[in-house]
């Protein structure tokens, strides 16, 4: 089950994806949004991301994506790595005997260096010093 935290989270990934004319919902607009979270932000910073520059690398990204009108959607749903996303964050939190999926489940695959689907993630990482 989605806990309430997650679910505002997604909601407000899906209605900024809808306002910027985009085909569906990526990781990206969900980490975007999840970066308004202070819990978020300190796993981010925990997990030594420079969270400025993850924001701006996630708005190039999210600036490249195909754009659609918005009447032309009528199935507006997350895309492939979305889905993929959220299937890793259920399974570890299954794995951690856990009934409900929270932010920071899904914040933890986000942010794991080795398994993210973000894009601008990993050009975050090929850009460090």
């Amino acid at each position: 089950m989605i806990a309430d935290d997650l679910q505002k989270m997604l909601s407000a990934a899906f209605v900024s994806a809808r306002r910027h004319g985009c085909a569906s919902v990526s990781p990206e607009h969900l980490l975007l949004e999840m970066l308004n979270d202070t819990a978020v932000v300190s796993l981010a910073e925990g997990a030594s991301f420079d969270v400025s520059r993850l924001r701006v690398a996630l708005v190039d990204a999210l600036e490249k994506l195909e754009r659609v009108p918005s009447d032309a959607v009528e199935d507006f749903e997350p895309n492939r790595h979305l889905s993929g996303l959220m299937q890793r964050a259920i399974l570890d939190a299954q794995a951690q005997h856990r009934f409900e999926i929270h932010v920071g489940h899904v914040a933890t695959v986000l942010l794991d260096r080795q398994r993210t689907p973000i894009q601008a993630v990993q050009r975050y990482q090929e850009n460090e010093v």
